[in-house]
């Protein structure tokens, strides 16, 4: 087994590539026990190539304890089945493989639970944290200056207020309104409305819109000649070294299931959002985490207006009480 493990270079890849990750990649699998040279092998592989991905490509650190998370293994999976003719077979082998590994090296760090299979994912289904983390990386480690601040505006856009994709597309630096309490945005089109953008996002777009030449010049591609929905659809689809497939259905829709799981006000989530019917909302809730029950309880009490109730009647009878 040690053996394999020294001699092993991964084909195709250059030299240049597998140096960084080939110590750590022979340690892993080095913990794996009781595994036989010819598997030691099989599992070099796929650690190899995952590695490389997860570094060269997707920009994650070059820490176990990181690429080795259940979450980020599942999120490569999604990436092999979006992107690759890979067989869900194949992909389940490349990933059993994987976590086999994740387990030898940190399975005391992380919880145990049953992985998802490879099904493809609908509008409705939100990027997990696992995958945003890996879009912000991927934006990061974009070739060019240009691709940065695009794509970086996309995410803003889409997972910070929720537009959809022409709402992106139509937004101009008059639209953004920067105040003490955040940054607003001025939705135009058939659903007008005013979104506040989720604070870790506001950055992003404060600054691009104080960029701006002139008050009408749109943030995105302010250059551009084309105005329909299908420049954004173009630039996905001909981004570089996508993680996995990207659309703002999906980005949308991780914007919604954040303030669903955090508990903002169903109103007030529907009017940011342009949704007019509560039922709109319903194929998300499949994807918010399930409420402790004893915080079930107290909201299903109003136990906390209850309280301001009675303190706001304390010192006086709640009703009239008979003379004696």
């Amino acid at each position: 087994m040690t053996r394999v493990r020294e001699k092993y270079v991964p084909k195709g890849m250059t030299a240049a590539r597998w140096a960084p990750i080939a110590d750590m990649t022979r340690d892993v699998v080095m913990r794996c026990a009781d595994v036989s040279a010819y598997e030691a092998g099989q599992l070099m592989v796929v650690v190899a190539r995952y590695f490389d991905h997860q570094t060269h490509i997707a920009g994650l650190p070059l820490d176990p304890t990181v690429l080795l998370r259940r979450d980020i293994v599942v999120a490569y999976g999604n990436h092999l089945s979006a992107t690759t003719a890979m067989t869900d077979a194949t992909i389940g082998t490349y990933r059993s493989r994987l976590l086999r590994v994740a387990d030898a090296n940190i399975g005391h760090l992380q919880p145990t639970s049953r992985m998802p299979g490879f099904r493809g994912a609908d509008g409705s289904t939100p990027y997990s944290d696992a995958e945003v983390h890996i879009l912000r990386a991927w934006v990061d480690y974009q070739p060019s200056e240009v691709n940065r601040v695009d794509f970086n505006l996309l995410l803003a856009l889409c997972l910070g207020a929720g537009l959809r994709n022409g709402e992106a597309l139509r937004v101009n630096a008059s639209h953004v309104t920067v105040d003490d309490e955040g940054v607003l945005i001025e939705v135009t089109g058939d659903k007008p409305r005013t979104v506040p953008v989720l604070a870790e996002w506001e950055g992003v777009i404060a600054d691009i819109a104080s960029a701006a030449w002139k008050p009408d010049m749109f943030l995105f591609r302010p250059t551009r000649a084309v105005r329909t929905p299908k420049v954004l659809s173009d630039m996905l689809h001909k981004a570089p070294n996508k993680p996995f497939a990207i659309n703002v259905q999906r980005l949308r829709a991780t914007w919604i299931v954040t303030h669903l799981s955090a508990e903002t006000p169903v109103q007030a989530l529907m009017d940011a959002a342009g949704i007019e019917t509560l039922g709109a909302l319903g194929r998300f809730y499949d994807h918010v985490p399930p409420m402790e029950a004893r915080t079930a309880r107290s909201a299903l009490t109003m136990r906390a207006r209850a309280e301001g109730c009675r303190a706001s009647h304390s010192g006086r009878p709640l009703r009239a009480v008979d003379d004696e």
